[in-house]
């Protein structure tokens, strides 16, 4: 039995994003949570933009809401194995 729960919790990896979208935005309330903050995700690949910075779009996982995030190339890089994998499990 202890098998097949380390099994499920191997399955259902749980990465927060919310280190990524700007404290501002996190003080907002989720819409379903009821007075809790949002469980961001990345829904899509990252583009360029001058600068040198990275555009991801994040979305909540419970209530939608999607917010834009500008990430520098130096941080794109940091997570950009992650980023990858979470998008492919999308």
């Amino acid at each position: 039995m202890l098998q097949a729960q380390e099994r499920n919790f191997v399955m259902e990896r749980v990465v927060n994003f919310n280190h990524l979208v700007e404290k501002r935005v996190l003080m907002r309330v989720c819409h379903t949570l009821n007075h809790k903050v949002c469980y961001y995700q990345p829904i899509g690949d990252g583009r360029a933009t001058s600068g040198n910075n990275i555009h991801i779009v994040m979305r909540c996982k419970n209530c939608g809401r999607c917010e834009d995030v500008f990430l520098s190339e130096n941080d794109y890089k940091n997570h950009s194995r992650i980023l990858k994998n979470e998008v492919g499990d999308v």
